[in-house]
């Protein structure tokens, strides 16, 4: 570890360090030639070059932080205005209320899909239904909440 601790100065990172050559020599252990040199020689440059990239990449992050205020961008705000907010409660409780006018298979099969992220093939086996009924039960509910919702979209 004296070695990877010199040229890291910190021994948490030699011990990543370590890991990495590690797992570098498990990789490419059939590159090895003996007749470059003795194994000894080998890990010692391995983790000799792990250990400078290693030093290089925290310098670069430690720079990267040290920026000065005149180069980081403005932070961008990314709440919406009062009006935004109204306009998408008022959305969300319309399609809410168009939701609770479905019967309730189509409801399910509906939330299941677009509110848990469900495919078909889940639903079906989650509710022990037929695919083809699931399929249907979301086109319906989705027709009816088409028809329902159109008159809000045109206003848009």
């Amino acid at each position: 570890m004296g070695l990877r601790c010199s040229i890291l100065g910190d021994s948490s990172a030699a011990e990543d360090v370590t890991l990495e050559v590690c797992l570098q020599v498990w990789r490419v252990a059939k590159t090895y030639d003996p007749e470059r040199g003795a194994v000894s020689s080998w890990l010692v440059t391995l983790t000799r070059s792990r250990a400078i990239d290693s030093l290089r990449s925290r310098q670069a992050r430690r720079a990267s932080l040290e920026q000065s205020l005149e180069q980081v961008p403005a932070p961008l705000d990314l709440r919406s205005d009062p009006e935004e907010l109204s306009i998408d409660a008022a959305q969300s409780h319309m399609t809410q209320s168009c939701l609770e006018e479905l019967p309730v298979d189509q409801r399910q099969a509906i939330e299941l899909a677009y509110f848990s992220g469900l495919s078909h093939a889940e639903i079906a086996v989650r509710t022990g239904l037929p695919l083809g009924t699931v399929k249907t039960r979301i086109r319906l509910g989705m027709l009816h909440l088409r028809e329902r919702l159109a008159p809000y979209a045109e206003a848009l």
